[in-house]
């Protein structure tokens, strides 16, 4: 039947239906009645037909015994629905034989799911399935009985390719109704698969759920809520960020049709997802959110209440429980740690275990996370180990994201209680998942959302490595965890740091920041063992305070780096200049606590291992500490980083081993290409430019063409202008190079700049990279120069002063190329130069803004 068109239903002229009527009823099994249909549709399904069948119907009505009136009431079912789709069960039940009543069960029967799943396969093993219809309807059924009853992470994959198969065959033309079952389950299938590229799943799903939306728009009823439903879940889980106008609305109107349809337990599905998309709504107060929450759970365990459904009320107060905590970790509210262990704890009065596994084992995954917060003792640390090894249990072994979540909680919670080698494996088995999960994805956004999930993973497994002695270890799982989207972008192997002095006359500073404490790794050149006295212990500093420092807390002081914010926000001069003033004096307090708790054991250590003052030091920092200047740190006597070592900054040992390697190749800079801004609103941007010119007569400069064209193997590129960082996407960071256009760093990526020794970026905010949304990456313009083959950077962490930065730039190039330093050197004298030339740039926000991303 498959290739069978819709059959026009008008009677065909001078045609005798009382002819092919007969022939429809007497064929010698369904497949040949269809054949009727086929040849002869026009008439048999027009109204003449129709009122010979209604006739002979109730004549025959008396005769049961006979097939006569059943196969009429089958032909006047034809006129209603695409006859394929009538007849369709039919065939199957004559050619599977005696699974048939298995495979195809009654309404409201429900056979059991070992025996039908048994039946399905058996039937698609008999040569009558070899018909396309017959064994696309079996795949159909096999796979909504394998959801019914629960389905691991490892059997979706195989659930997909039997409804994709279905699809191809039970089209929307043909069997509307059947598509529109496989479609959504389909969709629901790839909308919860983990398995595999996560992110290209979710595209599929909203794909197929947007077809099936489409199709059933205005229909009214619950096919058409539940594609909605699924729709919206799908938008709100798509792993850049979600979607959450769009899932609101799906939701919305999902919850809309769904009660006037009377589906009210289907209400509670929605107004739970809802629920969970309430508490992630950036657009609304925090308030707003958790109030959201609450209240469209509220009417989710109404709804299910209602039909008695205590499974789902159940699940329902743990998505709030899970809400809550959420909140409470997202806002430092830690009243809300209590209430979503209240309500945790509560949905397990009934055992709803066997309901969805993966969101049970989630479920202990929160209670667990939340009684950790209100641990006191031990024996509170282990009750939340407990609930981890149960979630560990229900997730299924192929299901790599969720398992590395847990396993991350439970190392940790397990290296607070020093039980160290258990912590380790814990730890070390999330980090080889997650680079399994990198593997396999094939999209940049899959990419940031495996390498964002599990902030502090790697960094967590490299201080227990360095408690237990394994100081190589260490330095090598610290390697891994760092830069990786950025050392796949640029071909760099990420097994390891090894060999440890690879890197001539650099001294590697590994800082290790954790929240359950800190340790830094110090690596001189011609270093061959790593030993104790490589691992300096970071005593009572970790994330939480650094943190504290840079960014803040939500309910107390904001850190300095959030104070930028504030002169960004500035709407009139005066604003301008007092909020500006907060921020320079914000920096200049920071100084001395990053200096105190960070600084200082990190001299100790570079002054213990004989590292001699003047040579270059690489700090190979991550998070909120790769945006610090942690040169300039203030440390007890008064003096920096950067008063005794050349510092220079980079993501990992791979990278600082690529850049050393390109800078190789240019010894002596001797050209060079200049960008200017093309706004005219920075003073002294010309003025660097025309320096530039003095020393190197042969510069050429670009007004208003394309880099990419411009660039001919120029040894220095200075580009003076407008920047802006993108704190949302750190793809949208770009500079303001050319008249009425930016140039973003995914375009500059792709630039061609082999050849490049020095890129300098004297523009605000162009050594800023996404920690927020990956801790451990390195995204951003410094990373884009990277990629398109410079060697380092010159960059700068805030919004720097114009006339300070020109003078900073002077002095530099004077060092560079009038007097032949390195430009390590020649940062580090320009921004004492800069510091010591009057009271005016005194203040750290003139001079350490500037940091060397390379050597």
């Amino acid at each position: 039947m498959r290739g069978t068109p819709r059959l026009p239903r008008a009677d065909s002229a001078g045609s005798d239906p009382s002819v092919p009527l007969d022939a429809f009823c007497t064929a010698r099994d369904w497949a040949k009645a269809a054949d009727v249909i086929r040849d002869s549709g026009g008439v048999l399904l027009g109204d003449a037909a129709g009122r010979l069948a209604r006739e002979r119907l109730e004549r025959y009505r008396d005769r049961m015994f006979e097939t006569v009136p059943h196969r009429l009431t089958v032909l006047l079912r034809c006129r209603e629905k695409p006859y394929a789709e009538v007849l369709l069960p039919l065939v199957a039940t004559e050619v599977l034989g005696p699974y048939a009543q298995i495979v195809l069960p009654a309404p409201g029967r429900r056979p059991d799911p070992d025996e039908h799943d048994a039946a399905c396969t058996a039937a698609l093993a008999l040569p009558a399935a070899d018909r396309p219809d017959v064994r696309a309807l079996v795949l159909f059924y096999r796979a909504i009985g394998r959801v019914q009853r629960g389905t691991r992470q490892r059997d979706l994959p195989g659930l997909v390719a039997d409804l994709a198969a279905a699809q191809q065959v039970l089209t929307a033309a043909e069997y509307p109704g059947l598509w529109v079952d496989v479609t959504q389950a389909l969709g629901e299938c790839l909308r919860r698969m983990e398995v595999g590229d996560r992110a290209a799943n979710l595209e599929r799903a909203i794909a197929e759920l947007e077809v099936l939306s489409d199709h059933l728009r205005g229909t009214g009823g619950i096919p058409e809520a539940n594609a909605l439903n699924s729709l919206g879940d799908a938008y709100a889980r798509r792993v850049a960020g979600g979607d959450r106008k769009r899932a609101a609305a799906a939701l919305e109107e999902s919850f809309r049709i769904f009660g006037a349809a009377g589906g009210v337990h289907y209400q509670g599905s929605v107004a739970r997802n809802l629920a969970t998309l309430a508490v992630t709504d950036d657009d609304r107060a925090p308030h707003e959110r958790i109030a959201g929450a609450f209240r469209w759970s509220q009417t989710a365990e109404e709804c299910f209440a209602a039909r008695g459904m205590t499974l789902e009320v159940a699940r329902t107060r743990a998505d709030l429980g899970g809400a809550c905590a959420l909140y409470a970790e997202r806002e430092d509210v830690p009243a809300f740690h209590r209430h979503a262990i209240d309500l945790i704890q509560a949905s397990y009065e009934v055992d709803w275990s066997g309901l969805d596994r993966r969101d049970y084992a989630m479920s202990r995954t929160n209670l667990a996370a939340c009684l950790l917060q209100e641990a006191r003792t031990a024996a509170d640390q282990e009750e939340a180990i407990g609930h981890f090894t149960v979630a560990l249990d229900y997730l299924d072994p192929s299901d790599a994201s969720g398992r590395a979540i847990v396993l991350n909680n439970r190392g940790f919670t397990l290296l607070e209680q020093d039980r160290l080698e258990e912590a380790a494996a814990d730890l070390l088995q999330a980090a080889a998942m997650v680079a399994m999960e990198l593997d396999q994805a094939v999209r940049a956004e899959q990419e940031l959302a495996v390498v964002g999930r599990l902030d502090e993973l790697h960094g967590g497994a490299a201080l227990v490595l360095t408690r237990l002695g394994r100081y190589q270890e260490a330095l090598d799982v610290a390697e891994w965890g760092r830069g990786r989207l950025l050392a796949r972008t640029l071909g760099l192997s990420a097994t390891g740091a090894a060999p440890v002095a690879a890197i001539d006359g650099v001294t590697l500073v590994v800082p290790i920041i954790t929240r359950t404490g800190s340790v830094v790794l110090v690596v001189p050149p011609g270093t061959t063992e790593l030993t104790e006295r490589n691992a300096v212990p970071i005593q009572g500093f970790g994330s939480g305070a650094l943190r504290r420092i840079t960014v803040g807390s939500r309910n107390g002081e904001a850190g300095w780096l959030m104070r930028r914010f504030a002169v960004d926000a500035a709407e009139t001069p005066e604003e301008h200049r007092a909020a500006l003033g907060e921020f320079i004096q914000a920096v200049a307090a920071s100084m001395p606590l990053i200096g105190a708790s960070l600084g200082a054991p990190i001299v100790a250590a570079l002054t213990a291992l004989d590292v001699p003052h003047g040579t270059t030091v690489a700090l190979l920092a991550d998070g909120e500490l790769a945006v610090t200047p942690l040169h300039a740190a203030t440390l007890p006597d008064g003096t920096t980083l950067a008063s005794r070592w050349d510092i220079v900054y980079a993501p990992s040992v791979a990278v600082l081993r690529l850049s050393a390697r390109r800078g190789a190749d240019v010894p002596a800079p001797g050209s060079a290409l200049l960008v200017g801004d093309p706004t005219d609103t920075l003073q002294y941007a010309e003025v660097e430019l025309e320096d530039l010119r003095r020393r190197l007569p042969g510069a050429t400069r670009t007004l208003d063409e394309d880099l990419a064209s411009e660039y001919a193997g120029e040894h220095l590129l200075h580009i003076a202008c407008h920047g802006v960082h993108d704190w949302r996407a750190a793809g949208g960071s770009y500079l303001e190079m050319y008249p009425g256009r930016t140039t973003t760093s995914a375009e500059i990526a792709r630039y061609r700049l082999d050849g490049c020794r020095l890129a300098t970026l004297s523009a605000c905010e162009t050594g800023l990279h996404a920690f927020l949304q990956a801790r451990d990456e390195f995204l951003g313009l410094p990373a884009a120069f990277l990629q398109a083959g410079a060697a380092a950077a010159l960059c700068t962490l805030w919004r720097v002063d114009d006339l300070a930065t020109s003078l900073f730039m002077h002095r530099f190039y004077d060092g560079l190329l009038s007097r032949g330093l390195t430009p390590a050197r020649a940062l580090r004298e320009a921004a004492a130069w800069l510091r010591d030339h009057g009271d005016t740039y005194r203040e750290p926000f003139f001079w350490a803004g500037f940091v060397l991303v390379g050597v």
